[in-house]
């Protein structure tokens, strides 16, 4: 071969080596993106996992206060109702004296009109059954 020839051979031999350089350091920035890239959607992953944890425990936990909720207004419904009962109880147990005292202001207020009205010589006899 000539040597005109071997030297243009190597010249673009020499280019194309260069250019494959090239595309080798552009392939290795590449891949050190993508690396970087896998890193973060790990990250990602990993973060998306412990937050699907938390958001199931804190169901857990809802559901919990739900239950404790419902359980206080099956206890407050329980307290209402035992309270009008006691109330209505308590009623009953003191209309009856209740009325009788009504009546036994009636007799004093009744009393106390006839003894403005009277002589006191008569009030003492009346009260000790002694009558004129």
């Amino acid at each position: 071969m000539d040597q005109e020839l071997i030297a243009y051979l190597d010249e673009r031999f020499q280019r194309i080596d260069s250019r494959f350089e090239q595309i080798d350091s552009r392939f290795q920035r590449i891949d050190s993106r993508f690396e970087q890239i896998d890193s973060r959607f790990e990250q990602v992953h990993d973060e998306i996992r412990h937050t699907r944890i938390e958001v199931e425990g804190l169901r857990g936990e809802v559901r919990l206060l739900a239950e404790g909720q419902m359980s206080t207004e099956e206890k407050l419904e329980r307290f209402r109702s035992e309270v009008a009962r006691e109330f209505e109880e308590t009623r009953g147990s003191i209309k009856v004296p209740y009325m009788d005292l009504g009546g036994r202001i009636r007799s004093l207020e009744d009393w106390r009109e006839r003894r403005d009205q009277t002589d006191p010589m008569d009030l003492i006899r009346e009260r000790y059954g002694k009558r004129p």
